[in-house]
């Protein structure tokens, strides 16, 4: 509900800098909790909670500055590559993840916090800023005010209304099948 309403405020390259830098904070939390040979598994929690709250800041600017500089013939195509590419990270990245996490699980941090020091270089350098918002205008705004109306808007639309909670049904059958199939296979494929 924020990353939006902030990278319209802020700026998507400085919202997508600042969720890409705590990022690279929280998965460095995460390997030095995750020590051979000690581990603290609520911290562990408390990152990877932070690091998704990144990551939902960081998707709606990343998504915005995608709409910025595409036109709408364009999209179709920039929209499908993302979904395949999405698609494939999460299968390999999964596998990966798989045969790391039992006897690997600190080169498994190391690998996320060197991605993600890689992403964070790459957006400072390379991303240019799409929206420049006015400094005068954001002055003036009340923040909670201003986002109750930009959603009372939003909540008048059924129709949209349907297709998010549709949506939201879809990505949370979507995003636990990979979790589903991992606990499955521990659970029932034994060692041969």
């Amino acid at each position: 509900m924020l990353g939006g309403y902030f990278s319209d405020r802020i700026g998507r390259k400085k919202l997508m800098i600042l969720s890409e830098g705590l990022r690279v904070i929280t998965y460095l939390m995460l390997l030095l909790s995750n020590l051979p040979g000690s581990t603290f598994p609520y911290i562990t929690i408390v990152f990877f909670v932070m690091n998704s709250i990144c990551s939902g800041l960081y998707g709606p600017a990343s998504e915005a500055m995608l709409l910025d500089v595409t036109n709408s013939s364009q999209r179709k195509l920039m929209y499908s590559i993302l979904y395949w590419a999405t698609n494939l990270s999460i299968a390999l990245g999964g596998t990966l993840g798989a045969l790391l996490f039992n006897n690997h699980l600190f080169i498994l941090f190391m690998l996320l916090l060197l991605s993600s020091i890689c992403s964070f270089i790459i957006t400072y350098k390379f991303i240019v800023e799409t929206n420049m918002p006015q400094e005068e205008q954001n002055k003036k705004r009340n923040v909670f005010k201003d986002l109750f109306l930009n959603y009372r808007t939003v909540m008048k639309d059924s129709l949209f209304i349907l297709f998010i909670l549709s949506s939201m049904l879809l990505f949370s059958i979507e995003s636990h099948l990979a979790n589903f199939i991992a606990i499955r296979l521990e659970n029932n494929i034994h060692n041969v």
